[in-house]
């Protein structure tokens, strides 16, 4: 191997461990960069959870259960294709949209 080709294999393989340890430690950033999105997930999550646990309870039947959980992943799918519109964000608005969608199916929930 000539002295380019090694320089230019070592520089390369420089730049993909940088590269890697960038990928593996954007984790935690997602929230400090997407509050927005962060909270909307963390929202419809914790109504999921919510429903599963008056669920065990017995306090709505297994078919409520079913389309509460339905209802609450349509929401966050939804913000995934609004973030997939804006570069990883959601605008205030968007945000304000979902919030209120959580809040009618929060109201089902019983508890």
């Amino acid at each position: 191997m000539t002295f380019a080709k090694t320089t230019s294999a070592l520089l390369f393989a420089a730049v993909m461990l940088g590269a890697g340890a960038t990928a593996a430690s954007a984790g935690t950033p997602f929230q400090e960069q997407h509050p927005r999105r962060a909270e909307v997930i963390a929202r419809a999550e914790h109504q999921i959870h919510r429903v599963n646990v008056e669920r065990r309870e017995g306090e709505i039947s297994r078919y409520q259960a079913h389309r509460l959980r339905a209802a609450d992943r349509h929401v966050i799918h939804q913000e995934q294709r609004m973030a997939f519109h804006h570069d990883g964000r959601i605008t205030r608005y968007e945000q304000l949209h979902l919030n209120r969608e959580e809040n009618r199916i929060g109201r089902h929930i019983p508890g």
